[in-house]
């Protein structure tokens, strides 16, 4: 998991229809492998479904950073400056590049139905 203040990041989630919180890992942490996760945000004590990307967003060549990017499922509010922890449940791929934002925004997509099945077979059946 990671524990950090939400920060603004470029703004490319929402151009490409996806908004996101930007956490950043701290100096000397256990940093996961870079890729996609299905996951949860907690925030105010509410424990939230995501989907979230570690790594350095190749298809944008945004430099080396790694970043934990996270897209909060059905969630519509303003988290900048809140403290969030996004814990990491399941690995659904290894980062890449795409060749167009278009090619990504399809991915994005898969990788969101591919976490809410997670959690319709995993989570929901624990509550």
């Amino acid at each position: 998991s990671i524990t950090d203040t939400v920060r603004h990041g470029r703004g490319v989630g929402n151009t490409l229809g996806f908004a996101t919180i930007n956490q950043h890992f701290k100096p000397n942490h256990i940093i996961p492998a870079k890729g996609v996760y299905a996951a949860c945000c907690i925030v105010d004590g509410i424990s939230l479904p995501a989907v979230s990307n570690v790594g350095v967003h190749p298809t944008f060549g945004d430099g080396d950073e790694i970043v934990c990017e996270t897209h909060i499922l059905d969630f519509n509010g303003d988290l900048y400056g809140k403290t969030v922890t996004t814990q990491l449940h399941y690995f659904i791929r290894p980062e890449r590049k795409f060749d167009s934002p278009e090619q990504l925004t399809a991915e994005v997509r898969k990788n969101i139905q591919t976490a809410k099945d997670y959690y319709s077979e995993n989570i929901a059946k624990k509550v």
